[in-house]
């Protein structure tokens, strides 16, 4: 159900996408196919689809990390129930942030959340370098808060509301301890509905 809402919120934008790209294919390409005797599945599976990789990567991407990201969705329609069948890594975040008032551990499994979305992302533009130059802009745009969260999730929770950016005295117990069932289950989830 999670998983039809998403494709729905996405498909328009995504269509879009696809249809600029295949806009900017040139039609002589499919001109020389065609007077080389090509059929039109010959056509896509030659022309179209190779030159529609760095779109499907770049798509394959966001919708992955938009996945990671549903918690609204997610806390509108189920809660993360029914017993917890629901609860993304997002949502699991808030809760122990917010709901449970640990804020350097939900920083450490924010890193730790960060981290496996930078490894899945890389692994991605591996299929297509010429996304790696969106992805380093992005993290430069990203740099400032991300330093903010690292620097959080390496304070115990006494400290971590100090009004200061560095780290006095760096305790690795929140990102250690992020590393629990729940929150495997709840990446686990994530993944889930990427994948759907």
């Amino acid at each position: 159900c999670i998983a039809v809402v998403l494709i729905w919120i996405n498909l328009g934008y995504n269509i879009i996408l696809f249809l600029s790209a295949i806009k900017d294919i040139p039609y002589s390409y499919y001109e020389a196919a065609k007077l080389d005797g090509a059929n039109s599945w010959q056509t896509f599976w030659k022309i179209t689809f190779p030159l529609l990789k760095p779109t499907s990567v770049f798509v394959l991407i966001t919708s992955v990390i938009a996945s990671f990201q549903c918690l609204d969705l997610i806390m509108v329609m189920t809660g993360g129930g029914p017993a917890k069948s629901t609860e993304v890594a997002s949502l699991y975040i808030y809760k122990q942030s917010f709901e449970m008032m640990k804020a350097g551990y939900g920083a450490g499994l924010s890193v730790v959340m960060f981290l496996i979305l930078t490894v899945l992302a890389v692994i991605m533009l591996k299929i297509n370098n010429i996304l790696a130059v969106i992805l380093i802009i992005l993290g430069i745009v990203m740099l400032f808060p991300i330093y903010i969260l690292f620097m959080v999730s390496f304070r115990n929770e006494k400290t971590v509301f100090v009004g200061s950016l560095i780290t006095a005295s760096p305790s690795f117990e929140s990102i250690k301890s992020a590393i629990t069932p729940d929150f495997l289950v709840a990446i686990g989830n994530s993944f889930l509905i990427a994948v759907a």
